[in-house]
């Protein structure tokens, strides 16, 4: 019996060639956009850093700006006034100690007087408002301000009494330390108020007039 052939196998299908890959270089277009990215992070950094200087800098003056119009509307004329009050408080109380003089009434507490209301008078706003009133100032330095103008308004009888002769020293010396209290209280309220960098050095002076304010009387 014959044997019977085998067939050949099938030869295996040929398989695709690979195709070698590529590294594809990036375009000189793209090289540029990224450099020109990395290259802006700095600068857009810096010009956010200046503009976060630029407006601190601009609320800086604008808080100066606003404390020299302070200092000039109602700390220096409020001051000046404190010095008149004890100025005149000195030419009361050795006019009260001293010897009747001849002629009568002395002019130098009136001229004083004059002084003290022209002080005064440089921190109202006609008869009824005062300077720290318009200027959108806390409340505490409207009201201290309110009082101070007050209580040298009510000077008129202490004075009377004074150039007559009729008040005791003691007595002239306390109302006056009154009055002159009010208005330190008016720098004590400005106080660290607009300048809180400030405010501890601010209150030495305030403290310092007061205890030289309430000081026994002294005739010489």
């Amino acid at each position: 019996m014959p044997t019977p052939r085998r067939q050949p196998e099938a030869a295996a299908p040929p398989q695709p060639a690979r195709r070698a890959r590529v590294r594809r270089l990036p375009r000189p277009a793209a090289v540029r956009a990224k450099a020109v990215s990395l290259l802006m992070v700095p600068v857009v950094a810096l010009l956010a850093l200046r503009g976060l200087t630029t407006v601190g800098t601009a609320r800086d003056i604008a808080r100066m700006s606003r404390v020299q119009d302070i200092d000039r509307q109602i700390r220096t004329p409020a001051a000046a006034a404190v010095t008149e009050l004890q100025a005149e408080r000195r030419a009361a109380v050795r006019l009260l100690a001293a010897p009747a003089p001849a002629g009568g009434r002395a002019a130098d507490p009136e001229r004083q007087v004059r002084r003290t209301d022209a002080a005064v008078r440089r921190l109202r706003l006609g008869d009824r408002h005062t300077v720290a009133e318009p200027g959108g100032q806390r409340p505490a330095v409207a009201v201290r301000l309110r009082e101070s103008v007050a209580a040298a308004a009510g000077l008129a009888a202490v004075r009377k009494d004074t150039a007559d002769r009729r008040a005791a020293p003691d007595a002239a010396h306390e109302t006056y330390n009154r009055v002159a209290d009010a208005a330190l209280a008016v720098l004590g309220s400005l106080a660290g108020g607009d300048r809180p960098d400030l405010g501890t050095e601010a209150r030495v002076l305030p403290e310092f007039t007061r205890a030289g304010n309430s000081s026994p009387v002294r005739t010489c």
